[in-house]
């Protein structure tokens, strides 16, 4: 066990400090405490001051990151079945918590909890039951946001020659919404690119404007998220007892549930596909309403947003980066933004790690 360290940082106006505690300590402050949901200390707090130190760190880094700051986790976790835990003494302002974060093979978990060290404090919180989960107290002020996520299809219908199907969506902060779809319309007159952005109609001509595009992409805060299908066969959904329709909603939540907060507001956009939008507006809203603080769902043409059409060319980079069913794959500027897209992710366009949260490709073979 490393010798106790702190970590002093500052977010939000508020002063937070981390005090590596041992498991005796930690019992001892358990006595004392109530627990704490998790879900708003974990995205204020303990992943915003570990990206703070290493930015862009992915959740693989986590641990490693752990380490290098405090040393060897604690012994009752097993590191050979890739297990960890810190245990933390955490002050923020005049209140005081302890912090459990652990990795139990794959499950990356925040336990908190309040503690109660001055006489007043116990007084004050004489009367609280400690064995149920309690609304984070007074001194974590977080505002709602408000996010607006694009989604877009490809070969979703059965009938189609390809059997692959893809779906995509793109997630922005609401108040960026208009600077992106400004930035992107200025792109297009920097380019002389007059026309909806499609990946059936793309231009040889407009490789440049493809390569800035996407480096924008990459450059800003918005993130995308496909989960792709080899086989869209109908008998392999009546395998799972599911209609393709059914399927259909099933394949919009695994896309956008990484994207959803349950303390979060969301506006979601869909591509209009034909005249069963209003009904499947209605089944969506079921779907993903349980996943946000509220959820919002419209059917817009896809010349009514640039990033709709962002997303309608990840979507088709990918279906053609997958595609079988072609004896040969002969357009240049398809290639070529496929190529500048593993270029900057560094992976194929096939499928990545669940923890990838810039570019994420959901491969999903049913069966």
């Amino acid at each position: 066990m490393p010798k106790e360290q702190n970590i002093t940082l500052e977010f939000e106006e508020k002063r937070c400090s981390l005090h590596l505690i041992n498991p005796q300590e930690y019992s001892k402050y358990r006595k004392d405490s109530i627990p704490i949901q998790e879900e708003l200390m974990e995205s204020i707090y303990t992943l915003n001051w570990i990206k703070s130190i290493l930015p862009n760190i992915q959740y693989p880094h986590y641990y490693m990151a752990l380490k290098g700051l405090f040393g060897e986790s604690d012994d009752f976790y097993d590191d050979y079945k890739c297990s960890f835990g810190y245990l933390f003494l955490v002050k923020i302002e005049e209140s005081n918590y302890t912090l459990n974060l652990t990795d139990n093979k794959g499950c990356f978990s925040f336990y908190f909890r309040k503690l109660f060290i001055t006489a007043n404090e116990f007084e004050q919180y004489r009367d609280i039951p400690r064995d149920i989960i309690h609304e984070p107290f007074n001194d974590f002020s977080k505002e709602d946001m408000k996010y607006k996520i694009f989604c877009d299809e490809s070969n979703h219908l059965l009938n189609t020659k390809s059997n692959l199907m893809v779906n995509g969506a793109i997630l922005v902060d609401e108040e960026r919404d208009e600077e992106i779809n400004r930035h992107i319309k200025y792109l297009k007159r920097k380019y002389d690119h007059f026309h909806e952005l499609k990946w059936t109609k793309l231009l040889n001509s407009k490789r440049d404007f493809y390569k800035e595009l996407i480096d924008y992409f990459f450059e800003s805060e918005m993130r995308f998220k496909a989960t792709f299908i080899p086989n869209k066969k109908e008998h392999t959904h009546s395998l799972h007892n599911n209609s393709h329709d059914e399927f259909y909603y099933i394949v919009y939540f695994y896309t956008m549930r990484n994207f959803m907060n349950r303390s979060d507001e969301y506006k979601i956009y869909l591509d209009y596909k034909d005249i069963n939008g209003g009904k499947r507006i209605k089944k969506l809203k079921e779907t993903l309403g349980k996943q946000a603080k509220s959820c919002d769902i419209y059917i817009i043409q896809s010349q009514e947003s640039q990033i709709l059409q962002l997303c309608d060319i990840f979507i088709g980079a990918i279906g053609y980066k997958n595609r079988t069913d072609l004896n040969s794959k002969e357009s240049e500027v398809k290639l070529f933004i496929i190529e500048y897209l593993e270029e900057k992710l560094g992976y194929p366009l096939v499928a990545t790690a669940p923890w990838v949260e810039k570019f994420n490709i959901f491969r999903w073979y049913l069966g």
